[in-house]
């Protein structure tokens, strides 16, 4: 028991071997009008031209990025509302609240929505980012690694893909809690990104679900995450 524990502990946690291929400098922990959490990763950094004529003068590059479409809302996205994306190392992604992040796609939660949120930011610098993997194909019982912040700790389990739900969203075995909703999951050992995190599991209690409304439910296995194709659902790639 002891050393499956220690197995487990070895892959939930991030060492420094792991070099630029671990993903802790493009997992922020996302922060809107100061008081919503979520978890938001860039996905795209290109070079802009730099002109003394354009508001932010000082920005070399424009960058997108993504996250649940329920961590910022529909009436959200429309207001700008100043965002905040911090990084492990403590690196404010996007700190200015004169240039907000302005929406590229944004879709609710389903019925009707696929719960995804495109948008755009400029910095001063080339950010990291994460890449999509259209292409690849999950086979039940591959091991997935997600990266969150649940309950505001950057935390990241490894579980196995157990297939789709009757609304085609990937279910993975693990647990992910509050904050990790708009978080990448990933291929193990790489940057390689196959969904975004968007619901995890209630934990239903042995005095019944109701007990939920009066005491501070945990959350269960497995949670649930948008296939990351679905992004070409909501913006041009």
């Amino acid at each position: 028991m002891l050393a499956l524990a220690i197995i487990v502990l070895h892959l939930a946690v991030p060492t420094a071997s792991t070099g630029s291929m671990f993903p802790v400098d493009a997992v922020g922990r996302l922060i809107v009008d100061g008081k919503y959490l979520c978890t938001a990763f860039p996905v795209r950094t290109e070079a802009i031209p730099v002109s003394p004529y354009a508001a932010d003068s000082a920005a070399t590059h424009r960058n997108w990025l993504v996250t649940a479409g329920h961590c910022v809302g529909k009436q959200m996205v429309y207001r700008q509302p100043a965002m905040r994306l911090l990084s492990p190392n403590g690196l404010i992604v996007y700190p200015e609240r004169t240039h907000p992040a302005s929406p590229v796609g944004f879709s609710g939660r389903p019925p009707g929505g696929f719960d995804i949120a495109v948008l755009e930011y400029t910095t001063t610098y080339r950010a990291p980012v994460l890449e999509l993997a259209f292409n690849h194909e999950l086979r039940e019982g591959d091991l997935l690694l997600a990266a969150g912040y649940s309950r505001g700790v950057l935390y990241y389990p490894v579980g196995r893909y157990l297939g789709h739900n009757e609304d085609e969203q990937l279910v993975v075995d693990a647990v992910l809690s509050s904050g990790s909703s708009g978080g990448p999951v990933l291929i193990p050992g790489t940057r390689r990104v196959v969904g975004i995190i968007v619901e995890g599991t209630p934990k239903r209690m042995e005095e019944g679900i109701y007990a939920c409304i009066f005491k501070r439910c945990g959350t269960d296995r497995p949670y649930k995450a948008v296939p990351i194709s679905w992004i070409l659902r909501v913006v041009r790639w």
